[in-house]
């Protein structure tokens, strides 16, 4: 055997028996035994010299600290700086810990077992364990997950909170002349793609920072946009009818009070309008007063709003003219003296209804008032038909009939002595064509409506007395 190399084995087994001598000799206490070599670390904390659970401890207060960094999600503008957005909205903030958006650590038991490390095998492995961990020390790291869910809910909870109300045009009419007021969009937070920013900020967290991000913000347009209620300046159809009488008796009072409720309505394309519905409740308190109305028996009484069926039937015949769609519309039980058969529109309660929807693209304005024995109805918006286009409604009857009257015996008159307690009422049918010109040409003629109308006797009160 070669004299060098034998004596190299000589001494390395003598170092090592030396190693093992040690170690014998100094063994290891039963306190050293229970703590963490020095060389193991979790997220870069050294674990040396703590029992397992002062381990789990430090862990704990690790994990219990990064809980408590927060999210910002800002609304509006420069998430970092500016204070008044793009829009000219305010820039908002809010702020959450990553503990309530539910940060969680997945792996706090890695550094289950690091006590041994060092601590097994024969005297030789712990010894050369311990040695490698002075050069080649061990880390842990933590893995942190997010309950997408607890984003979401904080999210859509919050999100209303910063809720800004787009604020709408009002048009106004005086003397003729249009008066639009700016309107100004709002905004609002899309929850998905808000939830979305924060759960791809966490894939990017170093863990030391807090997080700040910019919420996903969506524009809420007015109901009513100055630019929509600008394009009102056409008059694209009108009616009048007239009554008598002074505007200080009950059914005129009705026609004035029930026009003013209705003036200066706006419906936007697509909507429906009730004139019913802008009217009612008919009731004492609101200035309604008695006024003529048609019954079921075909009789006439005083009714709280009596009357407004002159209001529904001229804006009948406006909305006619505008070639607005006609989404209800009643005859009256028996005709009336303002209107030609078939171009009347009662009102009674929701049975009975003008409702009329807007078929423009574009707003509708409707003005109308009573006054001085006219009542006037207009309809205004955007022309968009031709010139030379022109429409006429022709009313023609087609059978009539008569009612016998009704005689009622009076004492209190003398015998041969007769007085009319109600005047009786033509049946009627009719109907109503549309004519339709172009350059004063009829190009088209079409049915409107056929309508029905009751007849009732005259009811006579005659005499039997002395």
């Amino acid at each position: 055997m070669n004299i060098r190399k034998m004596g190299r084995n000589i001494l390395k087994g003598l170092v090592v028996g030396a190693a093992c001598a040690l170690l014998l000799a100094f063994p290891a206490s039963a306190a050293e035994e229970a703590t963490i070599e020095e060389g193991i670390y979790v997220e870069g904390m050294s674990l040396g010299g703590l029992t397992m659970e002062e381990a789990h401890a430090l862990v704990d207060s690790y994990v219990e600290e990064r809980k408590t960094r927060t999210v910002t999600i800002t609304v509006g503008g420069n998430p970092y700086s500016s204070e008044v957005a793009e829009d000219g909205l305010p820039v908002e903030r809010m702020t959450v810990t990553m503990g309530e958006l539910g940060l969680y650590c997945s792996n706090e038991s890695v550094i289950d077992g690091a006590d041994q490390i060092g601590k097994s095998g024969t005297l030789v492995e712990r010894y050369k364990a311990r040695k490698d961990l002075l050069h080649n020390t061990i880390n842990y790291d933590l893995e942190w997950k997010w309950n997408e869910q607890s984003v979401l809910e904080y999210v859509n909870t919050h999100a209303p909170e910063f809720y800004i109300d787009p604020v709408d045009a009002t048009v106004t009419m005086t003397d003729g002349v249009f008066y639009v007021t700016p309107s100004t969009v709002g905004r609002e937070i899309i929850t998905e793609p808000t939830t979305g920013q924060v759960l791809k900020s966490f894939a990017d967290w170093d863990e030391d920072s807090n997080i700040v991000v910019s919420a996903s913000v969506g524009e809420v347009a007015p109901y009513a946009s100055y630019e929509a209620l600008s394009t009102i300046h056409d008059k694209l159809g009108e009616a009048t009818t007239y009554y008598s009488g002074d505007d200080t008796l009950g059914r005129n009072v009705n026609l004035i009070l029930g026009t003013s409720l209705i003036n200066g309505s706006v419906v936007m394309p697509g909507e429906t309008f009730s004139a019913n519905g802008a009217m009612e409740p008919y009731t004492a308190e609101r200035g309604w007063q008695e006024g003529g109305s048609y019954t079921a028996e075909g009789t006439v009484e005083q009714t709280l709003g009596g009357g407004i069926c002159q209001i529904s039937s001229t804006f009948y015949n406006a909305a006619l003219y505008a070639e607005v769609g006609i989404a209800q519309r009643n005859n009256h039980s028996m005709s009336v003296g303002y209107l030609p058969l078939g171009l009347d529109a009662a009102i009674a309660g929701d049975w009975k209804d003008l409702k009329i929807t807007n078929t423009y693209a574009t707003p509708i304005y409707i003005e109308c008032y009573a006054r001085g024995g006219a009542l006037y109805f207009a309809i205004w918006g955007q022309e968009t038909r031709p010139a030379n286009r022109t429409i006429s409604f022709e009313s023609i009857t087609t059978d009539t009939w008569e009612e016998e009257p009704t005689y009622q015996d009076d004492p209190t008159l003398p015998v041969g002595t007769e007085q009319v307690v109600s005047n009786g009422h033509t049946g009627y049918t009719s109907v109503v064509y549309k004519h339709v010109y172009v350059d004063g040409v009829e190009v088209e003629s079409s049915i409107l409506n056929e309508d029905y109308y009751r007849a009732s006797g005259a009811v006579i009160r005659r005499g039997t007395g002395q």
